[in-house]
């Protein structure tokens, strides 16, 4: 039985994230490759109680503590850190985000922690900086040195695109091959086989939809690299020319400013589940929207949404730029590759047929589960 390894987050993940990206790997390295994980999370004081019980109720070997006010403070955390870990003992330490991973090297240079793996689901520094995630300057300036750090100082990577080993190769002289690159895979939900197509059928009448209707599904925030203008834009555009092109929004988002909106109200249908109700939701679609600028943030990239729209059967449209994922959509066409020309604009959809959905599902089952990447678990179970 392997030892114990505790699995450090510090930053701003969201409820969605810590569900669908860090529980699903600690479950999967503690169920499948019998590798115990305990989850230590730093969380803000506001509302704290309760995003530490809702939190726990989906991985019970966790433990959650107050962060020092403003992220400036990270430093500090490491007090809170050396008064628990007595009660840890962990020797190695998976760390998401550079804060994370610079507080766990320092608990290793005081000799408590002997390995460190830097899990690194994005290039942190680009996205503070591209998209003003975080509205210090000072932390702006800070990330990047401290992200160098986390690249080049653990023991261990893992990364989720092969481009994202490329910008660190540029932007940090980064030379290991201490690493896995190990895409954001889907969960057991998305690994259950496709309802049938009568099924199917039924789930879009009972969620308000025709079985003539061309579904567009959207499913994420508008986060700014989301670049919901640009999806906005094709949107518009299609919907002139598809007359039963209708969309699926998934998001909390207000889309009241979107020109879609505005234009065919009638024709948007905006919801926001439960994560046990999506699946179904993106089954009964036909086109999953994946369209996002040029940036360094979305270069390196590994959005779940992509398998998970894969694994629901849908066509991915998808930008040219987005991490490993463009390049895998042109190799199996399993969907469009929007190079960015006006054109594109005129492009007319029909539905996506049973055969094909259950063809790009399969895609999903042979290249994001977990289980498709045993081998370099395994590894990273071993350092």
């Amino acid at each position: 039985m392997p030892k114990g390894m505790v699995y450090l987050i510090f930053g701003n993940q969201s409820e969605g994230i810590y569900r669908s990206y860090v529980v699903d790997v600690c479950t999967y390295l503690r169920d499948e490759l019998g590798q115990p994980v305990r989850i230590i999370g730093f969380l803000s004081l506001r509302n704290f109680k309760a995003q530490r019980a809702s939190r726990k109720a989906v991985y019970k070997d966790a433990i959650f503590l107050p962060m020092f006010p403003f992220m400036q403070t990270w430093k500090w955390n490491i007090l809170t850190l050396l008064l628990v870990w007595p009660f840890i003992g962990k020797k190695k330490v998976m760390a998401l985000s550079p804060l994370a991973a610079n507080l766990a090297l320092r608990l290793k240079r005081m000799g408590l922690v002997k390995t460190l793996v830097y899990d690194s689901e994005g290039a942190v520094s680009a996205e503070w900086n591209e998209y003003d995630v975080v509205p210090s300057v000072q932390m702006k300036e800070a990330i990047g040195p401290l992200e160098e750090i986390a690249v080049r100082k653990s023991d261990f990577r893992r990364v989720v695109s092969r481009k994202m080993i490329n910008w660190f190769e540029r932007t940090y002289a980064y030379d290991s091959k201490a690493h896995i690159v190990v895409p954001c895979t889907i969960s057991q939900k998305f690994q259950q086989a496709l309802p049938d197509q009568e099924s199917l059928l039924k789930l879009r009448r009972k969620y308000g939809f025709l079985p003539d209707d061309i579904i567009f599904v959207y499913a994420g925030s508008s986060a700014k690299w989301q670049s919901f203008d640009m999806f906005d834009t094709y949107l518009y555009h299609w919907f002139k020319h598809s007359p039963k092109a209708k969309l699926l929004l998934l998001s909390k988002s207000d889309a009241s400013e979107m020109k879609t909106v505005q234009a065919y109200p009638e024709r948007i249908f905006q919801k926001w589940l439960p994560y046990d109700e999506v699946v179904s939701h993106l089954q009964i679609s036909d086109y999953g929207i994946l369209i996002r600028e040029q940036s360094v943030t979305n270069e390196v990239a590994a959005p779940t949404k992509f398998a998970e729209y894969l694994a629901s059967g849908l066509q991915v449209l998808i930008s040219p730029y987005v991490g490993d994922y463009s390049a895998f959509v042109k190799e199996h066409e399993c969907g469009k590759v929007l190079e960015g020309n006006k054109g594109e604009y005129a492009l007319t959809f029909e539905q996506t047929p049973y055969e094909r959905k259950q063809y790009h599902h399969q895609l999903a089952q042979s290249y994001f589960t977990k289980a498709h990447f045993k081998s370099d678990w395994q590894k990273l179970i071993a350092v």
